[in-house]
């Protein structure tokens, strides 16, 4: 029956869609998925406000089907044609983000600003696609900031923060007093351990920071090597340690770096390269 009592306007007809949806990724009929798809696309009077809709839900289909590049298409399509509501908008923009495709959630997001700008679910989800992208730290910093001040005592929101500042390399004594409150509030974080170090080698502050590093684990994957080698490189820059850097700067792999983090990179190779010489 949904062709028939789905053929409306979306604000009615996008529940009964998204609950037939539900139950063929519950089932993962990934083939009636895509059908469906097709069939928001197609109906008579639904199509106009709800093809964005369409096209997500094919996409999802594909990505079921494991056919990723026809379904960046199909998302793509589905930004271009934009999804109905605001709560609809942020669910697909998740979904996108869970799915792999940041680049798609970002577009869906970045525009709608003004509408969504007063929610923390909307400054949570431009965070975590532009984090994936990187390649936007001032948007990065932005998100943070403003989910910050809409949850000022949330404790995961700190710490986002004060990755935004070390990421735009700015304040890092704020950094470091965010990092040491998550840190006594979850004293096994390594992850909070390695942010707190980075915070202290910006300060300058090295042997404090090559403390918390030495309870780090070892990198089990290449993002996780490029986060610890960052601090290390900082660590011996400051203590001008440029042997030590020469060998740390082969385990930093800048696809894992915002630009403005790479340039930090590229100076930091000239002047290993260099001798230390200016």
């Amino acid at each position: 029956y949904a062709p028939t009592l789905g053929d409306g306007p979306a604000a009615l007809c996008l529940p009964l869609w998204a609950l037939l949806g539900d139950l063929y990724i519950g089932t993962q009929d990934w083939h009636a998925l895509a059908r469906m798809g097709q069939d928001i696309r197609s109906l008579p009077r639904g199509a106009a406000s709800m093809s964005g809709f369409g096209w997500f839900v094919e996409g999802r289909a594909l990505v079921g089907l494991g056919d990723r590049e026809a379904a960046k298409t199909a998302f793509d399509e589905a930004v271009r044609a934009g999804i109905p509501g605001p709560s609809m908008t942020l669910e697909v923009a998740n979904q996108m983000l869970d799915l792999g495709f940041p680049r798609q959630a970002a577009a869906l997001l970045v525009p709608k600003e003004e509408e969504l700008g007063d929610q923390l679910r909307y400054w949570e989800l431009v965070f975590r696609a532009t984090y994936a992208l990187r390649e936007d730290e001032a948007l990065l910093f932005k998100a943070a900031r403003r989910a910050l001040d809409l949850a000022p005592a949330n404790p995961i929101w700190r710490m986002n923060y004060a990755v935004a500042l070390l990421i735009n390399r700015q304040r890092p004594a704020e950094a470091a007093r965010f990092t040491l409150e998550f840190l006594h509030e979850h004293p096994d974080s390594s992850v909070a351990r390695l942010n707190h170090a980075h915070a202290l080698a910006m300060l300058g502050r090295t042997a404090e920071a090559r403390q918390f590093l030495e309870s780090v684990p070892a990198p089990a994957d290449p993002e996780s090597r490029t986060a610890l080698a960052t601090v290390q490189l900082e660590i011996a820059l400051a203590e001008n340690l440029l042997d030590d850097a020469r060998a740390i700067l082969p385990n930093i792999d800048e696809q894992f770096l915002f630009p403005g983090q790479q340039r930090w990179l590229a100076d930091a190779r000239r002047r290993v390269e260099s001798g230390g010489k200016h």
